[in-house]
């Protein structure tokens, strides 16, 4: 039985990233393998798929290997080896960003194993004349992908087009069940509903542009539905302090919530989202409109006048929020048109991320790593000083070694 290995940074958000994981997870043990996920950040785990793993943290891994030295590095190694266990048969090793990528590539060496670094991560750049190379390689290989071709627009200026795109399927489907806050929304004209982490960097600029909005209509009332959370409670803070500053809105944030309840998807009149979270509500026939992760500004209305939820294309203009949530909610402009998504969130099929991988060089090579480098010695020497405390000091000075 083959085994296929998940790095990645988190269990315990509800988020696009776990979201892919276990549903992808899920169709790999329908399909024969054998699966486990590492990741490297602590917290409470809210899809229940993903409780099992809730031992497997290795917080080192966090920070990208350069600043550990050989006998840490090693160690690091050991543990990821030991929670993956013996294995006879093939393995795939799978990571979802580029600090865990060079641990994925190195891990992968270590057992003779396969690896691909799908970065689930919108935009990508790259610190280093190493890292850039390493990419280079993964891409020549055909081990490099990302959610959309832009994912590497950064890092491959001249030929971005040429990185291959794979779809990830983030599917929080809804389930119908009571839930609390159903009780607790105040009467409205009009609702507004979001769906997704609280910290995503469209949020602020989406959160403002519905306060301004808000601000226009003074005589009419509303209410903002936030189906996500955030571990950062400065998230929340930000948005609540801006949404009291108009008085005929109120905010209702679920936090972290898996499966979405049924009900909060059919009480909104309009939806902001971006990404896969888009089209969890589109599905459902609610009016969605989807927003770009790189201007955050509206895309269009999604299975209306777009198919895109993370960036336009180039014949897509900008739009303003105000104007397009006025065209839904006072003209009521897109309330007869029909919703037709050319991509689904139900029964999703990887076959062809494993068609990805069989095409792949299928010769057995990997990136070496020069980890010897003198600009590196700061950082090792205050991780093996300091430890895990080195670990968080390092995080923000790196920039200025």
């Amino acid at each position: 039985m083959k085994s296929y290995i998940f790095l990645t940074s988190n269990l315990h958000v509800v988020g696009g990233q776990q979201l892919y994981i276990t549903s992808k997870a899920k169709w790999l043990k329908n399909n024969g393998y054998r699966v486990n996920i590492i990741a490297s950040a602590k917290g409470e785990i809210y899809i229940n798929d993903l409780k099992q793993y809730k031992d497997n943290i290795i917080e080192e891994l966090t920070v990208i290997p350069y600043w550990f030295n050989r006998r840490k590095r090693n160690s690091i190694i050991e543990k990821v080896t030991k929670i993956i266990g013996r294995v006879d048969d093939d393995i795939i090793i799978e990571s979802s960003n580029q600090p865990i990528s060079v641990w994925g590539e190195i891990i992968a060496k270590r057992l003779n194993a396969k690896h691909l670094f799908f970065s689930l991560q919108e935009k990508n750049t790259f610190r280093t004349k190493d890292l850039y190379e390493y990419l280079a390689f993964k891409l020549k290989r055909g081990e490099l992908a990302g959610i959309k071709e832009e994912t590497f627009r950064t890092v491959f200026k001249y030929n971005w087009k040429s990185v291959p795109k794979l779809r990830a399927y983030m599917s929080n489907i809804p389930e119908d069940y009571e839930y609390e806050l159903l009780n607790e929304l105040k009467p409205v004209r009009y609702t507004i509903g979001m769906i997704g982490r609280l910290g995503k960097p469209f949020v602020l600029p989406v959160i403002k542009e519905i306060n301004e909005f808000v601000s226009h209509h003074k005589d009419d009332s509303f209410n903002l539905i936030m189906i996500g959370g955030s571990s950062n409670k400065k998230n929340y803070k930000r948005i609540k302090s801006y949404c009291e500053k108009t008085d005929n809105l109120n905010l209702y944030v679920t936090g972290f919530i898996y499966p979405i309840p049924l009900q909060l998807i059919q009480i909104p009149d309009v939806f902001i989202s971006s990404a896969g979270s888009s089209i969890i509500s589109a599905h459902y026939n609610k009016i969605t409109i989807s927003i770009d992760s790189q201007d955050y500004n509206p895309i269009g209305v999604l299975g209306v006048t777009t198919q895109n939820t993370i960036y336009r294309d180039s014949d897509e203009p900008i739009m303003k929020l105000d104007d397009l949530l006025a065209d839904v909610l006072i003209n009521s402009k897109y309330k007869q048109e029909e919703i037709n998504l050319k991509v689904s969130i139900f029964n999703p099929d990887y076959s062809d991320h494993i068609e990805f991988l069989n095409k792949s060089a299928d010769t057995i090579d990997y990136y070496d790593f020069d980890f010897n480098k003198p600009k590196y010695k700061v950082g090792q020497f205050i991780i093996n000083c300091l430890g895990s405390t080195g670990i968080k000091n390092l995080k923000r000075i790196r920039s200025k070694l």
